[in-house]
């Protein structure tokens, strides 16, 4: 095992573990939603839905996050699932453009590479006062490369600027620990858009490390 490679390992161990503090017996959890899910799924079909979706998300982070490697399918359910969640928290409808264009069914990554980004909208993207929310998401691959971007108006929020920086340094962090210097990350705010774009290799069947 290279330095990399053990540094990655150390990494989702500390991740594993900080989920693990916020964990309170999964199992129990799991049922209790599903005998919600049962209970109300007749008359209140909707929100079944939504108890689904969080089921599903919290499973994800329980299971997947583990792993080495996920399919890029699975990650793209937990995006427009998590992305459903937050939108009922809104007084007003969001839109919400979701493009995904290029083969994706056999491509590998690493697990919530793409969460974070996404999670950004919600917390420095969004204002619950108007009615004018936006967000763009593209996620495109092509030529054994991922590129994904997310794009949402400014809201001038103290303290907005600093806390998106830091989400950004952490994502950055990441992104080395799997692929060294091979991958682009950059971002930009200009005419009151914030635009986050993201380019990494991906491989089929295999997560290859540098």
């Amino acid at each position: 095992m290279n330095a990399r490679h053990a540094e990655i390992k150390i990494e989702q161990v500390q991740t594993e573990l900080q989920m693990l503090k916020h964990q309170v017996q999964p199992h129990f959890l799991f049922n209790t939603l599903n005998n919600i899910y049962y209970i109300i799924q007749n008359e209140a079909p909707q929100s079944a839905v939504l108890i689904a979706r969080l089921s599903s998300i919290i499973r994800y982070f329980i299971e997947e996050s583990r792993k080495e490697k996920v399919f890029l399918i699975d990650e793209i359910t937990l995006l427009k699932s998590y992305m459903e969640l937050e939108s009922i928290r809104l007084r007003y409808a969001m839109q919400i453009d979701f493009t995904v264009i290029g083969e994706i069914e056999d491509v590998l990554i690493p697990p919530l590479l793409l969460l974070p980004m996404t999670e950004n909208i919600f917390k420095h993207g969004i204002d619950r006062r108007r009615e004018d929310n936006m967000a763009q998401i593209n996620l495109t691959v092509n030529d054994g490369n991922l590129y994904f971007s997310t794009r949402n108006k400014i809201h001038r929020i103290l303290g907005e600027k600093e806390s998106t920086q830091t989400g950004i340094q952490n994502l950055r962090k990441r992104l080395t620990l799997y692929y060294g210097d091979n991958y682009d990350l950059n971002f930009k705010s200009e005419n009151d858009i914030f635009l986050v774009e993201l380019m990494i290799p991906i491989y089929e069947n295999q997560l290859h490390y540098y």
